[in-house]
């Protein structure tokens, strides 16, 4: 049901609106990040008056917002090997990082 709604998206509003969307959902992603270390660091930012509660949330709903994007540029940029391809080059080097920064790694993941 969800594919249905972002096939939706992209064909009514097109593929270059998707695509601008999603820079401009990533930049206030960015921006909650930002604004929650602001309201959790107070001793850092005193003169700030974030509540990091409502922070945490605006980080939760932006982080939603970013996700649906993703999934519109699925499928903008149709080709589901290389996202699954990409994704699991990350996940290795991800893991590669993590085994080399963990020093109380006892084995495999």
């Amino acid at each position: 049901m969800s594919r249905n709604l972002f096939e939706w998206a992209t064909e009514l509003y097109g593929n270059g609106p998707q695509i601008i969307k999603s820079s401009e959902e990533c930049g206030e992603l960015v921006q909650a990040v930002a604004k929650y270390l602001l309201a959790t660091h107070p001793e850092r930012h005193p003169h700030t008056d974030y509540d990091p509660h409502e922070m945490a949330l605006d980080v939760i709903r932006e982080s939603v917002q970013v996700q649906i994007m993703i999934d519109q540029l699925k499928v903008v940029f149709n080709d589901p090997a290389y996202w699954t391809v990409i994704k699991e080059e990350e996940l290795d080097r991800l893991r590669v990082r993590l085994e080399r920064d963990d020093f109380t790694f006892q084995g495999g993941m």
